[in-house]
C-alpha cells in the first residue's frame, strides 16, 4: 500500500513525464520504465541528505548498460551519484529530461486508437470499383439494376470443418487454392515486416501481442511486404472494425 508522500510524489512525477509511462516499482515509488535503464523519483527539494541537488527537485536515472553510462554523464545538468561496475545511478534537474528519456528510450504512454489516425491503414477500394453500379453516362443505375455481388458460398464438408471456399481443399486436393488463404512462406513473410517495422505497432508503438496486417485485405491484397504493416490486436482489430472506433 502506498503512502501519503508516495502519492503526492507519483501525481508530481506523472505531471513531469507527461506521454511516457509511469509504473511503480518494488517500493511503490513511481518511475519510468526504458529499453536501456529507468528514471525515478529521487528528491523533492525538501529533505536533502546526501542529495547531489541539494534544495532542488530532482529525478534519478538507472541504468545497467555500460555503452549508455557515458551518454548518461555527457548530459548538462546530469551528476552520477551511486558507480558500480556495470551501473549506474546518476540524479539531474527536470530541464534535463528530455535528453535521458531520449538515451534510455523510455517507454511511451499508449494513447487511444482514433478513427481518423487508423482511417489511414484502412482499405479503400479503386476508383473502378465505384463505377460497377454506373451506366455509360456516369449516372449511378437505379438499385433493381446495379449488378448484386455474389457472396461466398459456405461449403460444409461431412469430415472436416466448414470452410470458405467454393471446393473442400481438404477431400480435393486438386481443387484451386483458396485466394485469402496465407502463402507457405508466410512465417518467413511475417517475420520480415515484424523486423522491418522494429517489432512495434506502427500506431501506438507498443511492443506486444503484434500481428501483420493486410492494408488491402486479403483475397484483393497480395502478400506482399509493401502491402503489410505492423499493428498490436486492439489496433488491428480497430482497423477490421473501423465503425465500432468512430462510435466510442
Amino acid at each position: 500500500m502506498s503512502t501519503n508522500e508516495q502519492r503526492g510524489a507519483r501525481e508530481q512525477f506523472i505531471a513531469l513525464t507527461v506521454g511516457y509511462t509511469v509504473v511503480p516499482d518494488a517500493e511503490g515509488w513511481p518511475m519510468v520504465p526504458g529499453k536501456y535503464g529507468r528514471i525515478e523519483w529521487y528528491c523533492d527539494g525538501v529533505d536533502c541528505h546526501s542529495c547531489p541537488l541539494p534544495g532542488q527537485f530532482a529525478l534519478a536515472v538507472y541504468t545497467d548498460r555500460r555503452l549508455i553510462r557515458g551518454r548518461l554523464l555527457g548530459i548538462p545538468g546530469v551528476k552520477a551519484h551511486q558507480v558500480g561496475d556495470t551501473e549506474l545511478r546518476a540524479v539531474f534537474l527536470p530541464d534535463a529530461l528530455p535528453a535521458v528519456v531520449r538515451v534510455i528510450r523510455a517507454r511511451r504512454r499508449r494513447q487511444a486508437a482514433t478513427a481518423a489516425h487508423l482511417a489511414r491503414f484502412a482499405f479503400r477500394p479503386a476508383v473502378g470499383a465505384s463505377l460497377a453500379t454506373a451506366d455509360a453516362s456516369g449516372q449511378p443505375l437505379p438499385s433493381s439494376e446495379a449488378p448484386e455481388e455474389e457472396a461466398p458460398r459456405k461449403i460444409a464438408c461431412r469430415r472436416h470443418r466448414p470452410v470458405w471456399r467454393l471446393v473442400c481443399v481438404n477431400c480435393n486436393p486438386e481443387a484451386p487454392a483458396d485466394p485469402g488463404a496465407l502463402p507457405p512462406d508466410w512465417r518467413r513473410v511475417r517475420a520480415g515486416v515484424l523486423n522491418r517495422d522494429g517489432r512495434r505497432c506502427k500506431h501506438c508503438g507498443t511492443r506486444e501481442r503484434l500481428s501483420v496486417h493486410h492494408i488491402v485485405p486479403r483475397p484483393l491484397g497480395t502478400h506482399d511486404p509493401k502491402n503489410l504493416i505492423t499493428l498490436c490486436d486492439d489496433c488491428h482489430n480497430a482497423v477490421e472494425q473501423p465503425a465500432d472506433v468512430g462510435a466510442a
